[in-house]
């Protein structure tokens, strides 16, 4: 577990890009992941442009803190059991460790109250290519669903490059896409 930077370029998807990408990955790992967001009730963390949350993938929980850096996102990761991830998201009871300690650290505050504010269920497809990840997503939240190409590299310039043949090659243009997952679950949550 502990800290990793994470690099990586993303694009948001039609249902017909996702479609005509999905083949690219019939030799890749397919992953059914539960993602819960938690903040504040002010949205304190998001302010802070980080992020919160556990991820479940079948018996396996993981909570994250990410937070901006010059060079992309740094990841605290932390395994906890599914105990600790039913307290967290029912009863608030933050898991102590690393992420706790560095989201104290955040805040300001030595006794955050965390609340899980929304659910996004991800069917994700992985790939290793040329030494990056490739991760194609489909995410569904609040009654909508997204699609998006996420590739992590070892720089944003290699990431960017490697976004744009892949897109090219599969006639779909490249657009950037900024709105993190967990962004676009809040923008959907507060409407």
């Amino acid at each position: 577990m502990g800290k990793n930077i994470e690099i990586e370029s993303k694009v948001l998807l039609s249902e017909q890009e996702y479609k005509k990408l999905l083949p690219l990955f019939n030799d890749g790992k397919h992953l059914q992941q539960t993602n819960y967001y938690f903040d504040t009730k002010d949205f304190e963390i998001i302010g802070k442009k980080a992020g919160l949350r556990i991820r479940k993938e079948s018996d396996y929980f993981e909570l994250t803190l990410k937070l901006k850096s010059q060079k992309g996102k740094i990841e605290v990761n932390q395994e906890i059991t599914a105990k600790q991830a039913d307290l967290f998201k029912n009863c608030g009871v933050f898991p102590s460790g690393e992420v706790y300690d560095e989201v104290v650290k955040l805040l300001e505050n030595s006794h955050p109250e965390i609340i899980c504010f929304g659910t996004l269920e991800n069917e994700r497809f992985e790939l290793e290519e040329n030494g990056d990840l490739l991760c194609l997503d489909m995410s569904k939240y609040c009654g909508l669903t997204d699609y998006e190409i996420e590739i992590e590299s070892s720089s944003m310039e290699d990431a960017i490059t490697h976004m744009k043949n892949l897109l090219e090659n599969n006639d779909i243009e490249y657009k950037e896409n900024r709105i993190h997952k967990i962004q676009r679950l809040l923008n959907a949550v507060i409407k």
